[in-house]
């Protein structure tokens, strides 16, 4: 690639000046070819592994543009301790980091386990570990931390599954929803408030019900003509 000078590459109008400048020419040629993190581009997903493409190109002397080629069987993080995790999959499309490790991680990609270098290789990029997502679109499915609170969001579901669940709430709970199912029994401890109407198939139990601000216990109709009663007709 040319510079402002107009030399080639990486040179520069004091590359050959002296000794110096060019063993200091020739050291910079050789670390560039070192490989340590690149922001790369997913092609596939395949077996809990990822083929991704670092999204610099690379340019010859003349400034000419050379893709890189795809860089196979890489795994991808998981934010994990011990059986906890949060479980997402990168997808195809998804920009994120490859970091690079400094000696062939083969072995250990194999084993699972501590194990020798595969090969005698160095800084190569095929021993790349995906880390995402940098610079992609906006999320529709995620959880968000801001000052006023956790916010969750899913276009689809969101499930819930564990053998116990609690909301301890200090202020209060509020459930917006066309339609709220429960399947199993229900119990409520404190007092329940109806501003609608219940529509029951079976039976309702309650040792008392009040209704218009009357007992449905004690509260009883006479029929026309007929004589109260002197008990009460509802022990």
């Amino acid at each position: 690639m040319s510079n402002s000078d107009g030399y080639l590459g990486t040179q520069s109008a004091d590359t050959r000046t002296d000794r110096f400048n060019e063993t200091m020419f020739i050291l910079r040629a050789f670390l560039s070819t070192r490989c340590h993190v690149a922001l790369v581009r997913v092609l596939a997903v395949a077996d809990g592994l990822l083929d991704v493409q670092p999204m610099v190109n690379q340019l010859d002397a003349d400034g000419n543009a050379i893709p890189h080629g795809q860089i196979n069987g890489i795994p991808f993080m998981t934010l994990q301790a011990g059986g906890n995790a949060v479980l997402m999959t990168p997808e195809v499309g998804d920009n994120g980091v490859c970091l690079f490790a400094d000696r062939d991680i083969s072995s250990v990609k194999a084993n699972r386990d501590i194990s020798n270098p595969g090969s005698m290789r160095q800084c190569d990029m095929a021993d790349g570990l995906y880390v995402g997502g940098f610079l992609n679109g906006d999320a529709t499915q995620f959880i968000e931390f801001t000052p006023e609170g956790i916010r969750i969001k899913s276009p689809t579901a969101i499930k819930l599954e564990a053998p116990e669940i609690s909301m301890d709430a200090s202020g209060s709970v509020t459930i917006t929803t066309p339609t709220f199912t429960v399947n199993g029994a229900s119990q409520f401890n404190g007092n329940m408030n109806v501003d609608g109407t219940i529509d029951a198939t079976g039976i309702i139990t309650a040792p008392d019900v009040i209704s218009g601000g009357k007992s449905g216990k004690t509260h009883y109709h006479i029929a026309q003509g007929a004589t109260a009663p002197t008990t009460d007709p509802k022990p």
